[in-house]
């Protein structure tokens, strides 16, 4: 039986690193994305019949159902599904609208929900499920210049604990990993965003200091995952990749 994933923010970064090393590993790979210029553009580079792709924004349930379903009945089962999209939007308290909180809910937590309620049949047909979220290190240490950012991230966290007990009938794991700050264009964009925000500069110069002198790489995240994925009893997890930030 072939081995299948799910990756969501597939087209770069992050997910991107994860689409390319599952596919090492051996998998069948839905990379979803709503990008369809980064889609291509990791299409064109891995060139491998084992990537499949999904234009879908992933914060529209409908949409999510129709593009999990259809893969999920074609394929027969999922064995990975990979939460990685997500928003940051800066600000302290008083600085965020009501719909930045609303915006940060969707992206960070709906998603989330959409994309684990529409793999959740096809995850339990399979002999070593894995359900693995993307949360940050700023979900522990509570960064007031990212507040919403935090706050909804933060969520994931006994979502993963409680989501993971719930599921363990079925044999379904459930864990959660907390990056620090990886270098990727998300990353790059952050720097620009937070330079012309107040207390940006403080945000940006705190997740640039961590003990080992370097951000972490988008490599080291996917090489994460495929470790979480390779074992079968790790479950409730929350696995750190900071670099010592946090400490």
């Amino acid at each position: 039986m072939e081995k299948v994933a799910v990756v969501t923010g597939a087209g770069s970064g992050i997910g991107s690193a994860i689409t390319k090393k599952l596919i090492g590993d051996g998998y069948v790979v839905l990379g979803i994305d709503r990008d369809a210029k980064n889609l291509h553009m990791i299409q064109e580079e891995l060139n491998s019949p084992k990537l499949h792709t999904e234009v879908c924004d992933v914060t529209n349930k409908k949409d999510v159902q129709a593009v999990i379903s259809s893969y999920g009945e074609k394929m027969q089962h999922i064995d990975v599904l990979f939460n990685g999209v997500g928003q940051m939007k800066l600000g302290a308290f008083s600085d965020l609208k009501e719909e930045d909180w609303d915006i940060s809910y969707k992206s960070n937590i709906k998603t989330v929900l959409y994309c684990i309620k529409s793999s959740l049949r096809y995850l339990k047909k399979s002999n070593n499920p894995n359900i693995i979220n993307l949360s940050s290190i700023l979900s522990e240490t509570y960064e007031h210049n990212a507040i919403a950012y935090t706050v909804t991230k933060a969520m994931l966290i006994p979502f993963t604990k409680a989501l993971a007990k719930d599921l363990s009938k079925d044999g379904i794991r459930v864990n959660c990993i907390l990056p620090g700050p990886i270098q990727t264009q998300l990353m790059n964009n952050l720097v620009r965003e937070a330079k012309q925000k107040q207390g940006g500069k403080e945000l940006l110069m705190r997740l640039s200091n961590t003990p080992m002198n370097r951000m972490g790489k988008k490599e080291e995240v996917a090489d994460t995952v495929s470790f979480i994925v390779s074992t079968q009893f790790i479950t409730g997890s929350l696995l750190s990749l900071d670099g010592g930030w946090s400490l």
